[in-house]
This record gives structure tokens, C-alpha cells and sequence, in this order.
């Protein structure tokens, strides 16, 4: 029966009365007296051991714990110039008091805009290799 379906290739076709009560009678046949362990070599007597928790051990030293991502939050070097300047603005509103504030901020304006600077220096090793090859050759 199935040579004769697959030999037609023509699945679209309904299949006919005769063929669908043949195919239930083959299923009904079959019907709880096949089993997978007949098939395939497996003993039912061999314990198997799960753990009731699966442990994920992460190897390496850069892994970063979460109370460590938690503690040192992460702002990008254009955020923290941008804080700088509208504090910078807001200390001259103040007044003279703030002049030693005022220089304070300077120095950590510079800072950030240094690291600004470096971050938008740096290449990627690809970058490296590719200018690297041009002195060489």
C-alpha cells in the first residue's frame, strides 16, 4: 500500500476508503505488541542517575560575579562628559564658592575626555595586523 502511494507521488489526492481501512487494521494489529526495546538493545535494569540539580561550573578567571556587575555599574566615556559639563554648568550658577570644585571637575573632565579619546583610538588586532603589514612590505 505505501509502494503504491509513494510510487505516485501525488499527495494532494485523497486517499481512498479501502486503502484508510487497511492502514487502520495494520495500526490495530500492531497495537501495544510493538515495543521500541524490540528494536532497539536497551535493558530496562541499568540505573540511570540524574542529578536533582544540574550545576554549571564556570571555569576561567575573567567571569565577573553578579554582585561585582552590580557594584561597579558601566558608563560610557561620552555619558560621563556630558555629566561633567552640565555639573561644570551648574557650578558657575553657584558662584565663587565653587572654585575648588570647580577645578576638581576640571581635572576629572580631562580624564574622561583622555579616555574618550583612547577609546575612539583604539583598532581592532585586525586593524593591527592589516597597518603592520604595510611597514613591512
Amino acid at each position: 500500500m505505501l509502494g503504491r502511494v509513494r510510487a505516485d507521488t501525488d499527495y494532494i489526492e485523497a486517499v481512498s476508503g479501502n486503502e484508510m481501512e487497511e492502514l487502520i487494521a495494520n495500526l490495530l494489529k500492531w497495537e501495544g505488541a510493538v515495543s521500541a526495546s524490540e528494536y532497539l538493545a536497551v535493558d530496562e535494569d541499568v540505573p540511570v542517575h540524574e542529578p536533582d540539580v544540574i550545576v554549571d561550573e564556570v571555569a576561567g578567571s575573567d567571569t565577573v560575579s553578579q554582585e561585582e556587575e552590580d557594584q561597579e555599574p558601566t558608563i560610557q566615556p561620552a555619558t560621563a562628559l556630558r555629566h561633567c559639563m552640565e555639573l561644570s554648568a551648574f557650578l558657575l550658577q553657584c558662584g565663587e564658592q565653587t572654585d575648588r570644585e570647580r577645578r576638581a571637575l576640571q581635572t576629572v573632565a580631562a580624564l574622561v575626555r583622555e579616555t574618550t579619546v583612547k577609546a575612539k583610538r583604539q583598532r581592532t588586532m585586525h586593524d593591527f595586523f592589516t597597518c603592520t603589514t604595510y611597514f613591512f612590505n
